[in-house]
């Protein structure tokens, strides 16, 4: 009894790893059948990333559809593999998608029976994909705004455009990063907010297209922002006037100077709290009492 559940689990076993044998084989070659008529007057159109096919149906009897072959322009050797299987004869349209930009691909096609005999495959296509579209042709940075930098271009003139993609770079890094993305075709400025002072950045601009390609760069431009005025020189104050404290300084020599904030503090170890605004070059600070420091 022993042996017999023995020799049958063997024979369980041999027959699960001959199926998956089998399931593991490569796919036989396709059969050549010269007497199936060959797919002729093949037109295509070329997109970015897309190439339209357009052919006659065959009217013969045998053909049940169309295989389409590809060439990978990233294998040397030239070699074509099944990309599609289009299985109604009256078709008479595909397109391959997904393709690189302004990247050349070789295409044939050929027949099928029901038997999935094929035909000799048509003569080679060679079609090569569009370039990326071009970027903004002007970019502009506007420096030395406080803690901002406002980028302006010329919009696109395609109509496919949807928007642009702005990234930056800190002058003293290599990344760049993408900072906004800004809708619109006819858009023509980015302002880049809350940045410190004092800092130098790099920017640029690519286009984006209602169907999703993304340019290259742009040129690269440059701006500042801008730094913290200069601070005020020769303070002085007075220590023997009664009853107020005179301040004096020299003047700013900022060329968009605007006016001078005071502070004060009873005790300098303790926070100063704003006093007044001048333009002039002098502040009285009056006291109620003598003494006051």
């Amino acid at each position: 009894m022993k042996k017999l559940i023995v020799l049958i689990s063997l024979s369980v076993l041999i027959l699960f790893v001959s199926g998956c044998q089998n399931t593991l084989q490569p796919p036989a070659k396709p059969v050549i059948d010269q007497s199936l008529p060959i797919l002729s007057n093949i037109k295509f159109l070329t997109e970015v990333t897309e190439v339209g096919f357009e052919w006659e149906p065959s009217s013969d009897e045998r053909v049940s559809g169309y295989y389409i072959y590809r060439s990978n322009p990233e294998v040397t050797n030239g070699k074509l593999t099944r990309i599609a299987t289009i299985k109604d004869k009256y078709s008479s349209h595909f397109v391959d998608t997904k393709l690189k930009p302004q990247t050349e691909y070789s295409y044939q096609f050929s027949t099928y029976s029901q038997a999935k005999r094929e035909s000799r495959q048509s003569e080679t296509l060679v079609a090569k994909t569009q370039p990326l579209i071009e970027s903004i042709s002007f970019l502009k940075a506007i420096t030395g705004l406080p803690n901002r930098v406002k980028l302006i271009w010329r919009p696109h003139t395609s109509q496919r455009v949807e928007g642009y993609i702005i990234e930056r770079n800190e002058f003293s890094s290599t990344k760049w990063e993408e900072l906004a993305s800004v809708n619109g075709r006819l858009t023509a400025e980015y302002i880049d907010s809350g940045l410190k002072e004092n800092r130098v950045f790099r920017y640029r601009v690519k286009v984006k297209t209602y169907d999703g390609l993304i340019s290259k760069e742009s040129e690269i431009v440059q701006a500042g922002t801008k730094p913290l005025p200069i601070g005020i020189k020769n303070l002085s104050a007075s220590r023997d006037i009664p009853k107020k404290i005179v301040l004096n300084w020299s003047a700013s020599t900022e060329k968009d100077f605007s006016y001078y904030k005071v502070y004060r503090a009873i005790n300098p170890l303790l926070f100063y709290t704003y006093l007044a605004k001048t333009k002039d070059i002098t502040y009285e600070d009056l006291l109620n009492e003598n003494g006051s420091s």
